[in-house]
């Protein structure tokens, strides 16, 4: 049988902890000794909670601030089966609502659940690379300890830099992992794996000035990766689903290393320009004194921190160096600048700053065909390029120039053409910080065929009639 340890009734107000309150708390534990565990010290005896909060309020370090309301929940505590010295814990929780806030972010969850196992890692020994010293000094007893020491020492040597990992302007676009030293250390000291699902989250912060919300969230999740069964997300105009995985988190988390996603991605309504704008902005605003919203309550939090992006100019664009992305995308009704388009798919990879584009393919009504490979590159300030080769059936020459307005600059002639025309580009350029085109470098050639073409009595074409001797 077991011994009841403590039992809590409800209470109104009340202070839990140094930074905690609430009310509507109550808690039940129990704890059921092993056979012939009874005065083994070294195990640990099977422990039972059962915690229900109404309204919980808790300050954390580092302006971490948490809020639950009507949360219900269940932990159990008990010995390894293959070492009764090593717990392992398990968790089930159902919350109605969840709100946390770190320095400038803020997150709302309704009916938040999730099922979460987590076993303690022993600790490792200190002397492992004694160990080893020693297993490779028996291997080869004829190298002395100096060579033996430079041996080691060239194998955990760290290695050079990466070019694309030098430009320190550009360190500030890679995606942050460092939740602090706390949370490092649960994460080093515990294995988990779980399921997570939620009905609805919402997210403010200045990092993506964009009304954002998720629904329907299911997945699961361990110390290494997140695997995303379904979920929707709302952000500014854009309306996606999705389903896939995150991995190597512990690398990312620990070490600063690359984290890998693999995504497939379907829309009803992508606002190309807006998400790429938000982007932007939000990179610029993680670098802006915006301590003043800080203190600002929820209701007004979020008109604050979104932003109209969609009237921007088009900013940098700088692919985070330590993301490792395989993208597949499906979508209708996706827009970017003017050009409206009602199917898009293709197949993004991003890697080592340089973002890869293959098997695009877009219909509109007003633009025809778009067909594409495309890359881009942003290794340093100086190393900034782009190249495509692209292929547009049935398309005017005002929407040619309309969707890549640099190109007017590069062959003025084109405004010339009235009729549909079938175009075969393809270039490569540098660009500048502004996201110019460097005309000097620009290697292209471009092939025009069309229906019912013909030129327009223009400058450009009685200048070239001039030079050929053409008879007007």
């Amino acid at each position: 049988a077991g011994t009841a340890l403590a039992t809590g009734e409800k209470t109104n107000n009340g202070v839990i902890g140094q930074n905690a309150e609430g009310k509507d708390i109550s808690i039940l534990a129990q704890t059921s000794p092993l056979e012939n565990t009874v005065n083994d010290s070294t195990s640990y005896h099977p422990l039972s909670v059962m915690l229900s909060l109404g309204n919980v309020s808790v300050e954390g370090q580092d302006s971490l601030s948490i809020r639950l309301r009507n949360s219900k929940n269940m932990a159990t505590v008990s010995p390894s089966k293959d070492d009764r010295a090593v717990p392992v814990v398990m968790v089930r929780s159902d919350n109605k609502f969840l709100r946390a806030k770190s320095g400038l972010n803020r997150l709302f969850l309704k009916n938040l659940a999730f099922d979460a196992k987590a076993r303690m890692n022993k600790p490792r020994s200190k002397g492992l690379f004694k160990q080893y010293a020693d297993s490779l000094y028996r291997v080869h007893p004829d190298w002395n300890r100096d060579s033996l020491r430079a041996h080691l020492q060239a194998r955990y040597k760290r290695a050079e830099t990466p070019s694309w990992m030098k430009e320190e302007d550009f360190l500030k676009s890679d995606i942050s992992f460092d939740f602090g030293e706390t949370f490092r250390k649960y994460f080093t000291q515990w294995n988990m794996d779980g399921t997570l699902s939620m009905d609805m989250a919402s997210v403010a912060t200045p990092a993506f000035p964009l009304r954002t919300s998720l629904s329907d969230f299911h997945g699961s999740f361990n110390n290494d990766a997140v695997t995303l069964d379904s979920f929707r997300l709302r952000s500014g105009a854009s309306r996606l689903s999705a389903n896939g995985s995150v991995s190597n988190l512990r690398n990312a988390m620990l070490r600063k290393g690359v984290i890998k996603a693999r995504l497939n991605l379907n829309s009803d309504t992508l606002s190309a320009s807006e998400l790429l704008n938000a982007y932007a902005l939000g990179q610029k605003n993680m670098h802006t004194d915006l301590s003043y919203l800080a203190d600002v309550d929820d209701d007004s939090y979020e008109e604050l921190v979104t932003s109209d992006t969609t009237q921007l100019p088009t900013p940098l664009i700088v692919v985070p160096g330590n993301v490792d992305a395989r993208l597949r995308i499906r979508g209708k009704g996706v827009s970017y600048s003017t050009l409206d388009i009602d199917d898009f798919r293709a197949d993004v990879s991003m890697m080592e700053r340089c973002m890869q584009i293959t098997g695009l393919k877009a219909k509109s009504k007003d633009a025809g065909t778009v067909q594409a490979d495309a890359f881009y590159s942003t290794e340093s300030k100086q190393n900034i390029c782009a190249g495509f080769d692209m292929y547009l059936l049935d398309i005017s020459a005002s929407k040619v120039i309309e969707i890549m307005p640099q190109i007017d600059t590069v062959m003025p002639l084109l405004h010339s053409f009235d009729g549909l025309l079938n175009c075969n580009m393809a270039a490569t350029v540098q660009l500048d910080t502004n996201m110019n085109l460097i005309t000097p470098t620009l290697d292209g050639v471009m092939r025009i065929t069309g229906k019912d073409l013909h030129f327009n009595d223009s400058k450009e074409v009685e200048k070239i009639a001039r030079l050929l001797w053409f008879k007007k």
